[in-house]
């Protein structure tokens, strides 16, 4: 009987031991995960550096995207029930173009908009043209017949109006990237998230969105939300994939804005190629 007791004492002491063992080594692992984080600056300044270097993102003038993309209607709520496996009603938006006025704070949408399913309503396959502007704290939109409206704050399916434009000009890692080495930003609580570093960007105008940025310090990600008439309020997570070098400058072939409703992907952006300080028409907003 001692010996049993004697060989159960000295198997504990080993399963113990072991036990000590596996518990510093998780230890070890905790506190290098623990290890300080860069500054909020520190973590635009690096991105800018991978973008292409600092003094070019802020020396950049103009860049205009172009390419096609594809919304969910009714943000993913036009579909015929509301499992997720249901398939998704989408609006086709060719002849895509944003443009980034980055001197004057001036951003323009185009783009021609056709439903992709069947649609009882006079104009629903026209491929209807959007022109919608941004200059500074104006929004406003241009008719095909060359007349213009401004609008302003409006929430209904959606919102818009100059925040609204503000944010989804936002919604591009170099006018993010650009914004946070601004003067008048505010960049902190950073943190991780799985592989990625996030900070909290506060731009002049007050708005807020996080940037997040990889091992290789490229943007991965914005994330802003805003006001939605049905839902009360959204966010918006647009995720930068496929970079690619244009006039020393990497930028991403393919945007995707997801929803924190349902998962829903609102909208895809795939793009044909950039213009990097090319000429952009006068996007001042008319008397």
């Amino acid at each position: 009987m001692t010996r049993r007791l004697s060989a159960l004492s000295a198997t504990m002491a080993l399963v113990l031991a072991g036990a000590g063992a596996c518990t510093q080594g998780t230890g070890d692992q905790a506190a290098g995960e623990g290890a300080p984080l860069p500054t909020g600056r520190a973590v635009v300044e690096a991105a800018a550096t991978a973008l292409g270097g600092v003094d070019r993102i802020q020396a950049l003038r103009t860049l205009t995207l172009q390419g096609y993309g594809q919304y969910a209607y009714q943000y993913g709520g036009g579909n015929i029930t509301g499992s997720p496996d249901a398939p998704m009603k989408l609006q086709a938006a060719n002849d895509l173009r944003r443009v980034y006025d980055f001197e004057n704070r001036r951003w323009r949408l185009l783009e021609r908009r056709n439903f992709l399913f069947p649609f009882a309503i006079y104009g629903g396959h026209n491929f209807a043209p959007v022109n919608q502007v941004l200059d500074g704290d104006i929004a406003y939109d241009v008719a095909p017949d060359g007349a213009t409206v401004r609008v302003g704050p409006t929430v209904g399916l959606g919102a818009d109006g100059p925040r609204e434009r503000r944010m989804w000009m936002l919604s591009n890692p170099v006018a993010a990237v650009r914004a946070g080495l601004d003067a008048g930003t505010t960049a902190d609580n950073v943190r991780r998230e799985d592989d990625l570093t996030l900070v909290d960007l506060r731009v002049a105008s007050g708005d807020v969105l996080t940037l997040a940025t990889g091992a290789n310090d490229l943007p991965a990600w914005v994330r802003w939300s805003g006001p939605h008439g049905d839902l009360g309020e959204v966010g918006y997570t647009t995720h930068f994939v496929g970079y690619m070098p244009f006039s020393g400058i990497q930028l991403p072939m393919g945007y995707t804005t997801r929803l924190d409703w349902r998962d829903v992907d609102y909208l895809k952006i795939y793009v044909d190629g950039y213009t990097v300080d090319g000429p952009v028409d006068d996007m001042a907003a008319p008397e």
